[in-house]
């Protein structure tokens, strides 16, 4: 956050701050917002620390909602900052474009920025490497996956052995080498996902209308849930910009994960 609030702070110094706001998008926008999705992935994975919150119910839907909104706020403001700060064909030429935008107002800044980019990048791959691994603890304890996954330290009650794998699967991603393709393969996956999600939460209105609900979605037409069908629009229109070769690869992961999962309902049977 830090850092975010330094390119906005060097975007302030401009009197053209808001001009973007005025000009027509282009047609990547659409691409664009198909690739960084992924930046709002960590969001829902609050979701996976419930058992380890007091009041779960309460405290998670805010917890989620807050951190969205300020984020959101945070990424409106530095994409302002730094179309103001430098052009966007420079912007997109860049391998560092918010270390070239603060330079321009303030040099050397980017060597402070790219400090702070390693720490927040390594501060999010330690909270997803937690989350996932509680997820991973969780199915393995309701033997959805082999139940070696739900071992715990004895002194601790951390899931070691899902820590573990999850960073080894993790390291495996280090030799695509390229930080788009990472990109637009974890927003095709977490689009599935979250398209998964809206459809069943329609689907449970329907058929479990009288089912007890810690939280419930607001805004309904009848029985119909207006923001589901909203998201589910937007998702489809996202995953229409994603690169076909992304389809593939991320049908590959698919298939694999389909097999990894055969063959241990396979083994839980012999």
């Amino acid at each position: 956050m830090t850092g975010l609030i330094l390119v906005i702070a060097a975007g302030s110094t401009k009197s053209d701050l808001f001009k973007p706001l005025l000009t027509t998008t282009g047609d990547g926008a659409l691409p664009a917002a198909a690739t960084v999705f992924f930046v709002y992935l960590g969001f829902e994975k609050i979701a996976n620390m419930t058992e380890e919150v007091r009041n779960p119910s309460r405290d998670i839907p805010r917890a989620i909602f807050l951190s969205i909104a300020v984020t959101t706020m945070l990424y409106v403001w530095v994409s302002l900052a730094v179309t103001s700060l430098a052009p966007p064909d420079e912007l997109a030429r860049s391998e560092a474009p918010l270390a070239l935008a603060i330079e321009s107002v303030w040099p050397r800044a980017g060597n402070v920025l790219g400090a702070i980019a390693i720490f927040s990048t390594a501060n999010t791959v330690l909270i997803s490497l937690i989350a996932d691994s509680r997820l991973a603890y969780s199915m393995g304890r309701d033997n959805q996956i082999p139940r070696v996954f739900a071992s715990l330290l004895l002194d601790r009650d951390t899931p070691w052995v899902a820590a573990t794998f999850i960073f080894a699967m993790s390291e495996l991603l280090i030799p695509i080498g390229n930080v788009k393709i990472l990109a637009e393969l974890s927003s095709l996956t977490a689009l599935l996902a979250f398209l998964a999600v809206n459809f069943a939460l329609i689907i449970l209105r329907y058929r479990l209308p009288d089912h007890e609900r810690p939280f419930r979605v607001p805004f309904a037409i009848g029985r119909m849930p207006v923001i589901p069908v909203v998201a589910i629009v937007s998702i489809f229109l996202l995953m229409v910009n994603i690169d076909w070769e992304i389809y593939l690869a991320g049908c590959g992961v698919i298939l694999l994960t389909g097999l990894a999962h055969l063959i241990q309902q396979q083994w839980r049977h012999c």
